[in-house]
């Protein structure tokens, strides 16, 4: 999923569209402008924390970037490391859930989501709390 695969995969879907006018080449330009950032986002991220070590918060940005991008599985790994340097850290227990969901593992999602919806009435974090409230009425 890098930049210039996107990019080819454009093209040839708007040739195979018939799509070989000017509004084919600005909406080429457009994605290949725009949209890299987040394509690439979790290489950055991933780089980083190759250099830098197993940074609680460049694990946490790695493995949402790879939940953008729709990398779910991969996603797991960095969210869970998070999880253990920080017990009160709500957001990737939040994101480990949906992740789960995503995957298909209710009971992992509904024990992620559980232990983010604990945090988020101790913290007082409501908006947080009804997001969580209705993940888990929905599993």
């Amino acid at each position: 999923d890098d930049p210039e695969n996107f990019v080819e995969n454009l093209i040839r879907t708007a040739n195979q569209r018939g799509g070989h006018d000017n509004s084919t080449a600005v909406a080429i330009f457009v994605s290949w402008t725009f949209l890299p950032n987040w394509l690439v986002r979790s290489e950055k991220f991933r780089t980083l924390l190759e250099t830098k070590g197993n940074d609680a918060r460049l694990l946490f940005s790695y493995g949402q970037a790879l939940l953008e991008e729709g990398n779910t599985k991969e996603a797991l790994k960095p969210l869970q490391s998070c999880t253990q340097d920080d017990s009160e850290w709500m957001m990737p227990r939040i994101l480990l859930g949906k992740a789960y969901i995503q995957v298909g593992n209710l009971s992992a999602a509904k024990t992620w989501l559980e232990a983010a919806l604990q945090l988020a009435i101790n913290q007082k974090h409501e908006d947080p709390e009804a997001e969580i409230r209705e993940l888990l009425a929905d599993l």
